[in-house]
């Protein structure tokens, strides 16, 4: 094979497990319930895009989700900002790894206080964990929760292993609006 007829597929593969992966997750009746607690359409495009490329540099805004440079796998991180009804908002944020993603959205009341959240993580290993509801005392009130097979999106049992990577199928709790990692943006 020569060099001009030589492809990096891995590019190719991260866009195209992202896709499907996000597609997968939009469906999500967690994540439709968290959509409609916000009163946001998310299939609409996202009124700001933050991302966090990689471990060396700093949350920055973009003007589109495609503007966005390839995250590095482990260390990037996405964000897309939609504005609700009664001045709530949704984040949904987007972290690519190796072996799994995970997808989280979080759904802000006016006062900038965490009501809702939606999560889930997708593995190379065909499965899933979802699980979300409201977010009460600090703690989520699970509505809902558990493992699908990624090919089938059936409910599964917990599959061998998913106890070893336990802290993934944990969501990092922002409580408040000031907590989001990119809240010094916001104010622009």
């Amino acid at each position: 094979m020569d060099n001009k007829s030589h492809v990096n597929w891995k590019p190719l593969v991260s866009v195209v497990f992202c896709l499907f992966a996000s597609v997968a997750a939009a469906s999500s009746d967690l994540q439709a319930a968290t959509e409609h607690a916000c009163g946001i359409d998310a299939h609409s495009p996202a009124k700001r895009v933050f991302a966090k490329v990689d471990d060396n540099q700093p949350w920055r805004e973009y003007t589109r989700l495609e503007d966005v440079p390839e995250l590095a796998l482990g260390f990037g991180i996405s964000a897309e900002m939609w504005k609700g009804y009664n001045s709530s908002f949704l984040i949904r944020t987007v972290e690519p790894g190796e072996d799994f993603w995970s997808y989280t959205e979080y759904c802000f009341n006016k006062d900038g206080r965490l009501i809702r959240l939606a999560y889930e993580v997708r593995t190379a290993w065909g499965w899933a964990f979802q699980m979300g509801g409201p977010v009460m005392n600090s703690a989520i009130r699970a509505d809902s929760s558990g493992f699908t097979s990624t090919e089938t999106g059936k409910a599964i049992p917990k599959p061998q292993g998913a106890g070893d990577v336990g802290e993934a199928l944990k969501p990092t709790l922002y409580l408040e609006e000031k907590r989001l990692p990119f809240y010094s943006l916001l104010s622009r």
